[in-house]
């Protein structure tokens, strides 16, 4: 992502996050095409990001210019063999669900982040899950809770502490044939292989049990 400042609040998050806003949107087109490049070069599937806040009005013309200049990009991605993956977090998941699909250039899809769900006030990740399901090919594991502040995101806490159901999501996942990677990500601090190790188990015993 980038360049250009990135802000993860909900007062300066729609104005700074992504190709959404106008700013700095060209050189962020530019940067993302060098990813692109680089997937390619380096042999990796799929690039993936965090594009903004998507509007979920339609005719919004932010809506309608983010679809715009994601369509080339996509066409760009997609003549390379590379896909492109739509971090959840900043819109509701039929806002997603209608963006892929009014972008239609075939290659596009989810990583999925179940706390960003939640701490965005944007979905719950199993009722998310109905919704842009067939999209999803990756899974950030990580928990969290609904903002209650409305300046700022909800707050990450360890799995399982937070308001995601993970046997739910994995064995709803695993209905829909989904074979994707499950990467643990956390975010609370640098030491952090004491928790990856024990969240590992965990999620290795709800995925063997689902």
């Amino acid at each position: 992502m980038g360049p250009g400042d990135y802000k993860w609040n909900f007062l300066e998050g729609p104005s700074t996050i992504g190709l959404v806003p106008r700013k700095d949107r060209s050189a962020r087109v530019d940067r993302l095409m060098e990813g692109i490049d680089f997937c390619k070069a380096a042999g990796i599937p799929a690039v993936h990001a965090h594009f903004g806040f998507i509007p979920e009005d339609p005719a919004d013309v932010l809506y309608q210019e983010f679809i715009s200049t994601m369509k080339p990009i996509g066409e760009y991605a997609n003549k390379q063999g590379i896909d492109i993956y739509f971090e959840t977090g900043q819109e509701t998941p039929v806002t997603l669900l209608r963006a892929i699909t009014d972008i239609g250039t075939g290659n596009l899809f989810v990583n999925y982040d179940t706390a960003n769900l939640v701490m965005y006030g944007k979905s719950n990740p199993l009722d998310g899950l109905k919704v842009i399901g067939k999209y999803v090919k990756a899974l950030h594991a990580k928990d969290g809770l609904y903002p209650v502040n409305p300046q700022e995101l909800g707050k990450e806490v360890p799995i399982p502490t937070g308001e995601v159901n993970f046997p739910a999501i994995i064995s709803y996942l695993r209905n829909l044939g989904f074979n994707g990677h499950v990467t643990i990500e956390y975010e609370l601090g640098e030491q952090n292989k004491e928790y990856i190790l024990k969240t590992k188990n965990y999620l290795e015993k709800v995925i063997a049990s689902s």
